[in-house]
């Protein structure tokens, strides 16, 4: 395909105003396919437990790719090499951002280099106890209210309910917890899909758009009991690094703690 081809398809894929959307995690997990307006990209996965100054570069750079343009620096996409396989053009993904800017070779490179040398050496067992420690850390730094419950009280019940919900033959998992277990699971309990902390936000994302809504049986469905209430009280329970949310009634919430006092749908944090 010629380059100015090229350019004119993605200037109208840019312009066409569609979402950016997800399509699939590569076989390895560090790449993802995205979608807008007919044209894919393959763009560098953001790892669940990057630091917080290469995850702010990877998705400065994601973003810049999507949208045409760079928000941090205001670099342009530019297609540099052209090709075509069977008949699908190609081009190799650059935007030549400020050398200052977060989303820079410069900035980006080293930032991943190290992160990859970090772990090369991490065993399964290390990566799950860091990943149970950074969902502990995220609810800790979300939750204003949250009830501490002993072993004693609470494991086997929070074990029961986590068990159900990890019956593979039942449920579903996003791509990125298919290539990486080490990370924080989260489950909308009613909806049997589990979710990394960035699908998460995609279908949080959905739910304030309007696009993804349980049903009105399901609203009212202890997700424990699966008894069909009136009233409902909050539920979020945590596992090592599974995180599930939902609803339970009075019942329950009482079977799972004696010391609770029934009332609706207020503070709702559980954890173990």
């Amino acid at each position: 395909m010629p380059r100015s081809d090229l350019k004119g398809t993605l200037a109208s894929a840019y312009s066409s105003d569609e979402e950016p959307k997800y399509v699939s995690l590569s076989p390895n997990g560090m790449s993802e396919m995205w979608a807008v307006g007919g044209v894919a990209f393959m763009i560098p996965a953001v790892p669940p437990d990057a630091s917080l100054e290469l995850q702010f570069a990877l998705r400065a750079r994601r973003n810049a790719l999507l949208t045409g343009q760079c928000e941090e620096c205001g670099a342009f996409f530019d297609p540099k090499t052209t090709d075509a396989v069977r008949g699908v053009g190609i081009a190799g993904a650059y935007v030549p951002h400020r050398a200052n800017c977060a989303a820079s070779d410069e900035a980006a490179e080293p930032l991943y280099v190290n992160y990859i040398s970090d772990h090369s050496d991490q065993t399964v067992p290390e990566a799950l106890d860091a990943a149970s420690r950074r969902t502990r850390e995220q609810l800790d730094s979300n939750m204003r209210f949250r009830t501490e419950l002993s072993v004693e009280i609470y494991e086997d019940w929070a074990q029961e309910l986590l068990d159900r919900n990890l019956d593979r033959d039942v449920v579903a998992v996003c791509d990125h917890l298919g290539a990486n277990v080490a990370q924080t699971w989260n489950m909308l309990l009613g909806y049997n899909r589990w979710y990394c902390d960035e699908c998460w936000e995609y279908l949080a994302f959905d739910v304030a758009r309007g696009r993804f809504a349980t049903s009105m049986i399901e609203e009212f469905t202890c997700d424990y009991c699966r008894r069909y209430v009136s009233t409902l009280q909050l539920l979020v329970v945590r596992v090592g690094n599974f995180v599930l949310r939902g609803g339970m009634c009075r019942r329950c919430s009482a079977k799972s703690n004696p010391a609770n006092t029934g009332q609706d749908v207020n503070s709702g944090g559980r954890d173990v």
